[in-house]
């Protein structure tokens, strides 16, 4: 998976939280909550060609983990 794809998965989860925050439809949350888990893994296997994309790859990885908390108090306030 290259960073590109990461990119493009994040982005995808950063709308469908947008979704889950409007309507706070558990399906949706659920499948943000799947995704998180996906690209969490995704950015642990991705190789980073120069110092720029590992740093947003770090960067993704602690907005990562702020999502899941924030994603956590939606689903189980």
């Amino acid at each position: 998976m290259s960073p590109n794809d990461i990119r493009k998965m994040y982005q995808n989860i950063l709308s469908k939280m947008e979704e889950c925050k409007k309507c706070k439809d558990c399906e949706v949350c659920d499948t943000v909550e799947e995704l998180l888990d996906q690209l969490s893994y995704s950015l642990e296997k991705v190789q980073a060609n120069d110092e720029k994309e590992r740093e947003e790859i770090k960067s993704m990885i602690n907005s990562l983990i702020l999502l899941k908390k924030e994603l956590s108090k939606i689903i189980r306030p």
